[in-house]
């Protein structure tokens, strides 16, 4: 409720007390408000507490706290401060204040915290989620997607992006990791440049049977990189008017994917060029039978 500055602790929470005596310990400063006696559920009223002089590595920091606590920690530039909410396991929402908007526009896109207010801190209630899920999306009045059903026992992945097992394997997935924060900060538009540049380099004529183009039933290669370079500069963000001012709504890339080579041109019409053009790096394995269109692709 907006309308109410301080109100109780849920009956199932505990008082952060040992937070804060920890945070004693380690040497920081906690300054509390008293608070009148209040009747009834009094005791589930916490006091406003700020903490000053923690360590990064302070469990004050690391856990999250429920209650009107504030934890104090300063940084000596954007940079820094990106570094320190990059580092907060539970942080789903931030708060930033500016005088440059160039700089607090920068800076909010550089911060992993779902929801970013600028000179602000109470435009939007943030949900419970971040940038990974879809209960964020409730916040700007779309229903989340269905959920997927739940399974008994979660499938593990055999190879993973940490321990690929392949050297090569392992030289791209460094590669990709090395290029997918430039390749997915780019507007748009530039993305959609670099797709027409890569149709317009494609060789004419149809492909060969070797490569599995008899399973292409959804137009040439390059027709497809014209389509998704066409997407890519529609899939910018959308501004959004609200109660107090308006929201920017932003879509980030997921960073490096895996891709496993099926069908040569299906393969690029379904999955590469998307993940491409929405500024994501891709990682694709292609079989012996796939090398030849797997050349002309990289090429």
């Amino acid at each position: 409720d907006p309308r109410t500055e301080v109100g109780p602790l849920p009956p199932e929470t505990p008082l952060p007390e040992e937070l804060l005596w920890e945070a004693r310990e380690e040497g920081a400063q906690v300054f509390q408000v008293p608070l009148p006696p209040l009747p009834g559920r009094g005791q589930r009223f916490y006091p406003p507490t700020l903490i000053s002089g923690v360590a990064p590595t302070s469990r004050c920091l690391r856990e999250p706290v429920l209650g009107p606590v504030l934890v104090l920690l300063p940084v000596r530039g954007p940079s820094e401060a990106v570094a320190v909410a990059s580092a907060l396991p539970h942080a789903a929402a931030a708060a930033l204040w500016a005088q440059d908007i160039t700089v607090a526009l920068d800076t909010a896109d550089r911060l992993p915290q779902g929801l970013v207010s600028l000179n602000s801190l109470d435009l939007l209630d943030p949900s419970t989620g971040g940038t990974d899920l879809d209960e964020a999306l409730r916040e700007f009045g779309c229903p989340p997607w269905e959920q997927p059903p739940e399974v008994e026992e979660p499938l593990s992945p055999s190879v993973t992006l940490d321990d690929p097992g392949d050297p090569e394997l392992a030289q791209a997935v460094a590669t990709a990791r090395g290029a997918a924060p430039g390749w997915g900060r780019l507007p748009g538009a530039s993305r959609a440049r670099v797709l027409r540049g890569a149709a317009a380099a494609l060789p004419g004529g149809p492909g060969t049977p070797e490569d599995g183009d008899r399973s292409d039933t959804g137009g040439s290669l390059r027709g497809a990189l014209l389509r998704w370079a066409e997407r890519a500069e529609r899939a910018g963000g959308t501004v959004q008017e609200m109660p107090g001012g308006r929201a920017l709504l932003t879509r980030r890339p997921l960073g490096v994917l895996g891709v496993a080579w099926v069908w040569p041109r299906l393969l690029a019409l379904e999955l590469l060029l998307p993940a491409l053009a929405l500024g994501n790096a891709v990682v694709v394995v292609a079989p012996s039978g796939g090398a030849g269109a797997a050349q002309r692709l990289r090429k």
